[in-house]
């Protein structure tokens, strides 16, 4: 039978088209990371409706990632061998102290705002400055969402790395 995540993944490979230029970031839930069949069903699905997978970037909260650690290194480690991307989201400061990120190949961290103002901030507290640096060395990009309601200022948010080569992001209804 097919799981939300399943439907949802179909509706959205079957609005794609080639000319969008875009990364679509669709949310997860852990019954996807659980699911042995799930990666074959990507498989079909890209082949199905000839998607780029480096166009999908899949994502799930940091708090499932951590309740599973076992199963999201495997799971990613399939999804980046496909060619898909990978974000971590809801990440607080439980992801400083955490060695989790050595461990599971992530191509972006939506990072909650306070973590966000301390990475920005010239701040001498080491453990920011060595998450900064492991960041770095991993090619991890950091996003974060303002509060403000200008749609404009997301380019300001995006840390450690250049926006310009990000496409905007798409809603599909």
């Amino acid at each position: 039978s097919l799981t939300l995540d399943r439907l949802l993944i179909r509706n959205i490979f079957s609005q794609i088209t080639h000319s969008d230029y875009l990364i679509y970031q669709i949310n997860l839930s852990d019954v996807s990371i659980e699911d042995s069949g799930f990666i074959n069903f990507l498989k079909t699905e890209l082949a199905q409706y000839s998607i780029l997978p480096a166009t999908i970037c899949f994502s799930i909260p940091e708090s499932v990632a951590i309740a599973n650690s076992k199963q999201i290194a495997r799971f990613v480690t399939e999804i980046k061998k496909i060619g898909f991307l990978f974000a971590l989201t809801q990440v607080s400061h439980q992801v400083i102290d955490n060695n989790y990120l050595t461990r599971i190949s992530i191509d972006y961290l939506q990072v909650d705002n306070k973590l966000a103002t301390e990475l920005t901030e010239n701040c001498p507290n080491q453990r920011i400055a060595n998450f900064k640096k492991s960041l770095e060395n991993n090619k991890i990009q950091i996003i974060y969402f303002s509060q403000k309601s200008d749609r404009n200022s997301f380019a300001n948010k995006v840390l450690l790395s250049d926006l310009s080569n990000i496409p905007k992001a798409k809603v599909l209804n």
